[in-house]
């Protein structure tokens, strides 16, 4: 086989390696120059590649073909042991005469793993199955937002081999950026923490590898706002009989109770939608409340309310900008009349 890269090497020498044995590469298959970051897996793997393509090529010695290739027909032979199912058509190439090398070598190594596994000799669970919880087991690891339903089909009883290993090589790179441990990252595990629905899909992108920030800002406010009234909220289990026997009685309601703030708000004073909305009323009086507050779930667009105020006081500024215009413009005009001729 092919020697491995070694991982302490840079990406710019991978890539300059990699380059000088396949000139079509381009550079931007492997670098992210938003985020400033390699994708070392892949370089490592086609540069692998293109070497074991390269020997094959450009050797002149059969017996070390042959051997070559007897070497990954006994990896073959070694996993088929393992899972009858497996397909010699899915790691060799007829056309080129190729064997997928990491692919046979990765699938070997997790099926190894599996049956290596204590309980794997008594869960009627297959090979597709271990390798797939095993794989998941790291991906959820690196990121505890995974879903498993999002990689295993309950019906077919199927894991998404390929779907968990790109994921899995996504998770890796994003456990060892900074960027993403202490920014949109951190920002989504509070979410996830206050709301187990979130999903990280609805904010993070894995094909342009950034995050929707500002939505994750304003759907963690709206997840705090939502908690805090069921924290501030006495626990049952500490009222004592009589307090419960007293809240179960219905109690007369008064005009000035109805209408009164609940503790939280008298605390707390106004929120940050009505402090928005009472913005956007001072820039434009014809704002309507109901556009914006839901009362049933006590809930401001906190996002519709901002989009607004902005786009107020943009036209505010451009309609004073007219009307200094025009009596500027007027008093030239005047001032012109005034001057003898």
């Amino acid at each position: 086989m092919a020697e491995v890269s070694d991982t302490t090497v840079s990406p710019e020498k991978l890539f300059v390696e990699l380059k000088t044995m396949d000139p079509e590469v381009s550079r931007e298959d492997y670098y992210n120059p938003e985020s400033d970051s390699w994708d070392i897996a892949g370089l490592e793997d086609d540069l692998r590649l293109s070497k074991v393509e390269q020997e094959l090529s450009t050797t002149q010695q059969k017996p070390v073909e042959v051997y070559a290739a007897r070497t990954f027909e006994q990896l073959f032979a070694e996993l088929k042991a393992l899972d009858p199912t497996a397909n010699e058509a899915d790691y060799y190439d007829d056309a080129s005469g190729i064997w997928d090398a990491d692919g046979l070598e990765d699938d070997l190594r997790i099926l190894k793993a599996s049956s290596s596994a204590p309980a794997a000799a008594a869960a009627p669970a297959t090979v597709q199955q271990d390798g797939g919880d095993l794989l998941f087991a790291e991906i959820q690891a690196l990121d505890p937002s995974a879903s498993k339903e999002d990689y295993y089909d309950a019906a077919g009883d199927v894991w998404d081999l390929d779907g968990l290993k790109d994921d899995l090589r996504l998770a890796k790179a994003a456990a060892t950026s900074p960027s993403l441990q202490t920014g949109p990252g951190k920002l989504f595990a509070e979410l996830k923490s206050l709301d187990p629905a979130a999903s990280k899909a609805d904010y993070y992108d894995p094909v342009g590898e950034f995050w929707d920030v500002e939505g994750l800002e304003d759907d963690l406010r709206l997840a705090k706002a939502a908690a805090a009234p069921a924290r501030a909220a006495p626990s049952p289990a500490a009222s004592p009989p009589a307090a419960k026997q007293a809240a179960a009685a219905p109690a007369p309601a008064t005009p000035s109770a109805a209408a009164a703030p609940s503790p939280a708000k008298q605390a707390n004073g106004p929120t940050r939608g009505e402090k928005l909305f009472a913005e956007l009323l001072s820039v434009d009086p014809a704002a309507s409340k109901e556009d914006y507050y839901i009362p049933a779930g006590d809930v401001w667009d906190i996002e519709g309310l901002e989009d607004d105020l902005r786009l107020a006081k943009v036209m505010a500024e451009r309609e004073t900008d007219m009307t200094t215009k025009i009596l500027t413009g007027s008093v030239i005009a005047s001032l012109a009349q005034d001057l003898p001729g």
